[in-house]
């Protein structure tokens, strides 16, 4: 963390926020046990620190967002990756514009014990 970031050592500050967004998604089956999947959205919220909101100050924050997937499914187990990325525009205290960006990553492996219930 960056000690001389400005944004750190300012006091909390409240925000409400309503807003919409917008994408398309598609996945592709590339063989029997192939999977790709890959989504991206872009749109904004409407809002402001709610004292700013009663005098009628309203700000738009910009987002946008994107996935990737892949997964490999076999008959008792299945392994998959999962990338996620974030991006929202907020306005800080001081008045100026920051950007936050989230970036997730996600490795699974499933093993399927449904024989264990079978009959």
């Amino acid at each position: 963390m960056d000690k001389n970031n400005s944004v750190m050592e300012k006091e909390r500050s409240n925000n409400l926020q309503l807003g919409i967004k917008a994408g398309y998604g598609y996945s592709w089956v590339l063989d029997k046990y192939w999977l790709l999947s890959a989504m991206s959205m872009v749109g904004g919220s409407f809002g402001n620190d709610p004292e700013a909101l009663k005098k009628g100050n309203i700000k738009v924050y910009p987002t946008a967002s994107g996935r990737f997937g892949s997964s490999y499914h076999r008959d008792n187990w299945a392994a998959g990756l999962s990338v996620l990325v974030g991006n929202k525009q907020v306005y800080v205290p001081s008045g100026s514009r920051s950007s936050l960006t989230s970036v997730g990553m996600q490795l699974s492996y499933v093993l399927y014990i449904d024989r264990l219930f079978k009959k």
